[in-house]
This record gives C-alpha cells, sequence and structure tokens, in this order.
C-alpha cells in the first residue's frame, strides 16, 4: 500500500541514488594527486549505489502480492552488493593510517566475518521465502539469531578496529568513518557527497595556497636575479677604464699633484658607489646615484677634457630607483661617443616630473648604436629595463635623437617615488 511514509522512504532513497551519481562524477573530474584516495571513495559510493538500487525495487515488490520470490532475489542481490562493502571500508581506514593492507590481521578479520554474516543473511533470506511460499507461519526462522549473532560481532570488530586507530584520524576523518560503519547505504551517500565537497574545497584551498607560494617564490627568485644582475654590471668595470683612470693619475701626480687628489677622490667615490651597489636589495635615493654618475664623469672628464661636455639639469632629485640605473646608461655614452674621430660629445642628465611619475631623460650627441653594431650595450640597457620593471615598477626606452645621437628615457611611477 502506498502511504506517505513510503513515498518519503522512496524518495530519500532516489535522492540518494542521485547524489551518488553526482558524487561519481565529482570525483571523475577531480581525480588528481591522491588516486589511491579517490579509488576508494569511488568503490565505497559505487556499491553503496548498487545497495541503494536494490532497495528501490524491493520497495516497489512489496506493494505487489506473489513477489516473494523476486523479494529473495533481490534482497539476496542486496547482500551480494553489501558483502565487499565494509571490507572496503576497513582497507581504506588502513590506508589514511598508512598500514600494510596485504596480510593485516585487521583486514582478514572483517572479511572472515563479513563472509560468515553474508552467508547467514542469505539463509535466513532463502528460509524467510520458503517459509512464506509454503505459508508457514508457526515456526520461528533459525537464522535469525545466527544473523543477530554475527551482526552484532560484525560491528564490535569494525568498533574496535577504529578505536584503535582512532588518534591517528582527524576529526572529520573520525566523523567519516563512523558514519560509514553506522549508518545505512542511502545515510552513507549522503554523508559521502557532504565529505567529498568539503575534501574538495580543502584541496581547492590547497592548491590556492600553492599557487600563493609558487607566485612569492618567483617573485623572490626575480629579486635575486635583480640582485645577481646588479652584481655582474659592478664586476663587469671595464678594465680599460680603470687601466687608463690609474694612468691619467699617474701623469697628473708629477704635472698637477692637486687634480691627481681630486681624480683620486673621485674615482673612490665611483668605486665605493659600485660596489654598495653589490649589497643593495632595495631602490637607492636618486640624489646617490647621481652623485655616482657625477663621480664617474669628473673621471672621464680628466681623460676626454675637450672632447666630453656634460650638462646636468636635475631640478626633481626625491625618488628612488635602482641602484647602477644612471651610470651605465652615462657610461654607454661616453663608451660609444668619445673618440678620436668624432666630434666632441655633449651629454645632459635631465629630470622631470609630471602627474603619473618622475622621467630621468639622458641625452647625448654621439653617432648612436644598433643591435647590428654591437650587442653590448642592447644587453647592459636589457638589464637596467629589467631591474626597473622588477624593483619599481618602472620602465626605461631608448630613441635616436632629431640631430643625430641617443635619447634614453627612464619613467618612474608616482607610486614609487619616495617624497
Amino acid at each position: 500500500m502506498i502511504d506517505l511514509q513510503w513515498c518519503l522512504v522512496f524518495s530519500f532513497r532516489f535522492t540518494a541514488l542521485f547524489l551518488g551519481v553526482v558524487a561519481i562524477l565529482l570525483i571523475d573530474s577531480n581525480d588528481g594527486a591522491e588516486k589511491l584516495h579517490h579509488r576508494f571513495y569511488k568503490i565505497t559510493i559505487l556499491l553503496a549505489i548498487l545497495l541503494s538500487l536494490t532497495d528501490i525495487p524491493i520497495m516497489i515488490t512489496q506493494l505487489y502480492e506473489n513477489t516473494v520470490v523476486i523479494q529473495c532475489i533481490l534482497r539476496l542481490l542486496y547482500v551480494v552488493f553489501d558483502m565487499p562493502l565494509f571490507p572496503v571500508i576497513t582497507a581504506w581506514l588502513l590506508y589514511i593510517c598508512k598500514e600494510p593492507l596485504r596480510r593485516n590481521p585487521a583486514l582478514y578479520t572483517v572479511c572472515i566475518l563479513q563472509t560468515l554474516k553474508t552467508a547467514a543473511v542469505s539463509a535466513y533470506f532463502v528460509t524467510d521465502a520458503y517459509y512464506k511460499i509454503k505459508d508457514i507461519t508457526d515456526v520461528k526462522n533459525p537464522f535469525s539469531y545466527i544473523t543477530l549473532i554475527f551482526g552484532i560481532l560484525f560491528f564490535i570488530v569494525i568498533f574496535i578496529i577504529l578505536v584503535r586507530r582512532w588518534k591517528k584520524l582527524t576529526v572529520s576523518q573520525r566523523i567519516f568513518f563512523v558514519i560509514c560503519d553506522l549508518m545505512t547505504s542511502e545515510w552513507m551517500i549522503i554523508f559521502m557527497e557532504c565529505f567529498l565537497i568539503h575534501d574538495q574545497n580543502r584541496r581547492n584551498l590547497k592548491n590556492k595556497e600553492e599557487i600563493i607560494r609558487q607566485q612569492e617564490e618567483i617573485i623572490r627568485q626575480k629579486e635575486n636575479l635583480v640582485k645577481s644582475e646588479t652584481q655582474v654590471a659592478v664586476l663587469q668595470m671595464r678594465p680599460h677604464f680603470i687601466y687608463n683612470t690609474l694612468m691619467s693619475i699617474y701623469y697628473l701626480c708629477q704635472q698637477d699633484s692637486v687634480k691627481a687628489q681630486n681624480v683620486i677622490i673621485d674615482f673612490s667615490r665611483y668605486l665605493k658607489k659600485n660596489f654598495t651597489a653589490i649589497v643593495s636589495e632595495e631602490p637607492v635615493p636618486f640624489s646617490e646615484e647621481l652623485e655616482h654618475t657625477r663621480a664617474y664623469l669628473a673621471v672621464e672628464k680628466v681623460r676626454f677634457e675637450d672632447k666630453l661636455f656634460v650638462e646636468f639639469d636635475t631640478p626633481v632629485t626625491v625618488f628612488k630607483l635602482p641602484p647602477l640605473t644612471l651610470q651605465p646608461i652615462v657610461e654607454n655614452s661616453v663608451k660609444y661617443g668619445v673618440s678620436p674621430g668624432l666630434a666632441p660629445l655633449y651629454l645632459s642628465v635631465i629630470t622631470e616630473e609630471s602627474d603619473d611619475g618622475v622621467s630621468v631623460i639622458v641625452e647625448d650627441t654621439g653617432p648612436g648604436y644598433a643591435p647590428s653594431d654591437d650587442n653590448e650595450p642592447h644587453i647592459a640597457l636589457d638589464n637596467i629595463r629589467k631591474r626597473l620593471k622588477t624593483m619599481c615598477g618602472g620602465s626605461l626606452k631608448t630613441t635616436p635623437r632629431e640631430d643625430g645621437g641617443t635619447r634614453v628615457i627612464i619613467r618612474i611611477p608616482n607610486s614609487d617615488k619616495k617624497h
């Protein structure tokens, strides 16, 4: 007879069946690093689905008369699907506790008891069907007590196995295995669906944390690369520049000792700023870069007194930029613009401020350079460009001047100005 209780139970079992199918799809779509863990999930839910799927036709056949044989077959089918369920759950528990599955006494005990319990329950259903067919009502089914004894013994063993591994499980895992051991297949599906969604959310959070960690690692590597490039720039000081400077000081010591002393001071400032840049991991004030550049140009002016003319127009100085940014650009201009066969080099350093940041402009009247001529200046500028972008979000642009020569423009955004 179909009543409200029957409809509610049928709807509940059908809903559990639907949720079980959804859980299988979730597992298949997220089968990733923990493949064995997902396999246990999948096998357990599949067995629970088969049990729930068998419960539905059993309920339907109970509405009709003369379906005793069909009900017996369906119940035996239910017993067959139920037989591997608890051994699988026990194996899952042992796997989580990192215990070997082969020759494990706990797993063997569960398998043996489940086999005996299945045999007793099967005998009970067959005997019950026989009594109903023969219309025997005054005889007690002899397997009812045996089934009850095996059922109680089975759950005691399951309880002991779980309690002995209680400390090895998390809180959610404890709840999960208690539910699997005590609930019906329908409730098991529903709770496993909840745990599956929880597990998926946990793994998504873990993946996000891993992505954040990787991003932080990339940033750290970029910072280390910037530091390494700065150190390389220091170590790549032109040997002939140092040699020529020392020779200039040597001759000035005989001709003009005061001027020689000034060159030594400028050269020592230049070297100090270069080697200080090795340990600098943060942007430095522009005033320090400007001092470094002035020291370098002062040394070069001694060598190229009539070939090098420098002009500074730097009203804006209160901002920061990576170390060894301005001086290498100026050095490039001198290296490729001062030559006996060329006209005197006019070089200017300009700073300008706008609403969105600060510009540092280095202009020279030299011959300029192209990639086909020499890759060295472009490599140096590329290194500066990378450091500008990484350390302060800045940029570097190189353009030819209308009257000949080169213009290098450094842009420092407002967010990185330090007033």
